[in-house]
């Protein structure tokens, strides 16, 4: 462990916080966009806590995992635009996180899978074994157990094949991949080939999976499950099953934990806020469009900075982004060197996984070589990702 000075912009006085070092190197960062990994998990030793325990944000953060780029890291408790909200209509739903599980994770209680709107015959009590059910925003893909497994992707499959698609062993050889050709490259024409799935957790909540949350794309189209089986280790649900979606967790105490999950309702290339409101004990899901998210942090930034008595130096406005292309984008490729430890995966808040979602050609917050906007609020930061 080291220590490093770290200094927002903003006149509070710097912060000692204490940094982990990695053990070993396998060498998947050379291979891709990414630097390293940022450990946000749910302990005092977290990036995030520190800042907690120093004064300097809320215990509040916020994930957006923008798609193809662009997302968004929140620090403290920043409220979204107002004008942003006037054109976003969005509802809650919470969930708890789960007190009796791992501290260290984000565990939450998984009731169901339907596909569909059909609920699969499983016995909810899997996914509570293991390390149970893990929010991890360091792994791509989306493990569940066996049984679970065989039966969402049975589920698809069927759906799949109904309508014209034929099995194939997908692109790499060193992966027994469940993949399906003859789809169209248009994301939006997904939904005619493959079905809606959800995750139904406590109390309700439904975390929706449109196609596009539970493929990636393997050739020109043939999409391949970024659902995979986990044995009896547990679940974890990745990055990829929340793209596009703003995520706030709301820090726990530890003798009251409760993760809450905020949730709209999903329409297609919809994107989700993620909220970590670790003070409420709770995480939600808030459908938000993180490009849009991030422009409108840079204008509200700017015009505090204009109105205020002694503003710090104007941000940039963001720049203006490349032409849309024809079709809207599939989901992302996997690249060979970024699955290398597909299988039996353990939380990142104990093993980061070698993939990482925000780095833009997957999604994770800690991706290098970002151009990183910082914005000062009351106890609250924000960064943007690009």
């Amino acid at each position: 462990m080291i220590t490093d000075v770290l200094k927002f912009p903003d006149d509070q006085p710097p912060v000692n916080l204490v940094f982990g070092c990695v053990n070993g190197e396998r060498g998947e960062l050379y291979r891709q966009m990414a630097d390293g990994l940022m450990g946000m998990g749910n302990n005092h030793n977290a990036f995030q806590s520190q800042l907690v325990a120093n004064g300097i944000i809320d215990d509040v953060f916020s994930l957006c995992f923008g798609f193809p780029r662009n997302g968004v890291l929140l620090l403290g408790d920043v409220p979204l635009p107002e004008a942003l909200l006037a054109s976003t209509a969005t509802s809650t739903v919470y969930t708890p996180l789960i007190s009796s599980m791992h501290l260290h994770f984000y565990n939450v209680r998984i009731e169901g899978i339907e596909v569909k709107g059909e609920r699969l015959p499983l016995d909810p009590v899997m996914f509570d074994r293991g390390y149970g059910t893990v929010l991890d925003s360091g792994t791509t893909f989306t493990y569940l157990p066996s049984l679970a497994f065989e039966a969402m992707s049975r589920a698809v499959g069927q759906y799949a094949e109904e309508r014209g698609l034929q099995r194939t062993p997908g692109a790499d050889p060193q992966y027994n991949d469940i993949c399906w050709k003859g789809a169209s490259d248009n994301v939006d024409a997904l939904l005619e080939f493959f079905p809606y799935a959800e995750f139904v957790l406590g109390g309700d909540v439904r975390l929706k999976l449109p196609p596009v949350r539970y493929l990636f794309l393997s050739r020109p189209g043939e999409y391949c499950l970024s659902v995979f089986d986990n044995g009896g280790s547990g679940t974890l649900i990745g990055t990829g099953s929340v793209q596009n979606v703003l995520v706030t967790v709301t820090p726990l105490e530890e003798d009251n934990v409760q993760l809450q999950l905020k949730v709209t309702p999903l329409e297609d290339n919809v994107q989700l806020q993620l909220k970590y409101d670790r003070r409420n004990s709770r995480v939600g899901f808030t459908d938000i469009d993180c490009e849009e998210l991030a422009s409108a942090l840079v204008a509200t930034a700017n015009a505090t900075a204009a109105s205020s008595p002694s503003p710090p130096p104007p941000f940039p406005a963001p720049p203006s982004p490349p032409p849309p292309p024809p079709s809207p984008s599939p989901p992302p490729r996997a690249s060979r060197g970024s699955r290398s430890s597909r299988g039996s995966p353990s939380p990142a808040a104990s093993r980061p996984h070698p993939h990482m979602m925000l780095h833009h050609k997957h999604h994770h917050p800690s991706g290098g070589g970002s151009q990183l906007r910082k914005e000062v609020a009351q106890r609250s930061h924000w960064l943007r990702l690009r």
